[in-house]
C-alpha cells in the first residue's frame, strides 16, 4: 500500500510534517489548534449548525491534509473553509444553507460581528455579495494583529456539550411551564 493512502502516521512522520522546514513542532501545533477551533466555531454557528461528526471530519480532513501540504505554502483557513465544506458532504449534511453562509460565518466567527448592519451585507447572495464577503475575510487575514485578536477571542467561547445541554434545558423548561 502506498504511503499517501495511509490514515495513520508515524510517530517520525508526525514529527517531520511538510511544515516543520518553516515553524517549530509547538507552532504547528498552535495552529493547528487554533484552525479546529476556528472550524468548530464556524461549523456550530446557528444558520450552518452541523453536527458534531461533521466538524470532527472536518478536522480530520484539515489535519490530514496538512500532513502531505506545509502551512507555509496553503492558507488555513482557505483550507478549513473547504474542510467544512467538504465534511458536510462526506456525512450527508450538505444543503443550500451551507454554501449560502460558510463564507459569511467565516468572517463572523473571525470578527466576533454581531451588527444588524453587517447581517444585511450578505443578505444580496450574488456574485457581488460573496466577492464583498470574501474581500472582508481576506483583508481581516492580512491584518495579522487583528486576526490573530480575532482568533483568541473566538477561542474563548464554550462550545462544549455543557453548555449546549443547559441550552436546550433552558428552551425546555420554558416550554413545559
Amino acid at each position: 500500500m502506498q504511503r499517501e493512502n495511509n490514515w495513520i502516521f508515524t510517530k517520525e512522520e508526525i514529527e517531520n510534517s511538510p511544515s516543520r522546514i518553516f515553524m517549530s513542532l509547538s507552532k504547528e501545533n498552535d495552529t493547528r489548534r487554533i484552525a479546529c477551533k476556528f472550524i468548530q466555531h464556524v461549523a456550530r454557528a446557528p444558520r450552518i449548525n452541523l453536527s458534531r461528526i461533521a466538524v470532527t471530519t472536518a478536522q480530520i480532513l484539515l489535519h490530514r491534509y496538512y500532513m502531505r501540504k506545509s502551512f507555509n505554502d496553503n492558507n488555513p483557513w482557505d483550507v478549513s473553509i473547504g474542510a467544512i465544506f467538504l465534511a458536510s458532504k462526506l456525512v450527508s449534511e450538505f444543503s443550500s444553507r451551507i454554501s449560502k453562509y460558510l463564507i459569511h460565518e467565516c468572517a463572523r466567527v473571525a470578527k466576533k460581528i454581531h451588527d444588524p448592519k453587517y447581517e444585511e451585507i450578505f443578505n444580496d447572495y450574488n456574485d457581488s455579495g460573496l466577492g464583498y464577503a470574501v474581500g472582508l475575510s481576506r483583508e481581516l487575514f492580512e491584518d495579522k494583529k487583528a486576526f490573530w485578536t480575532c482568533v483568541k477571542n473566538a477561542m474563548k467561547c464554550d462550545h462544549s456539550w455543557k453548555n449546549s445541554a443547559s441550552e436546550y434545558l433552558k428552551i425546555y423548561h420554558s416550554l413545559a411551564s
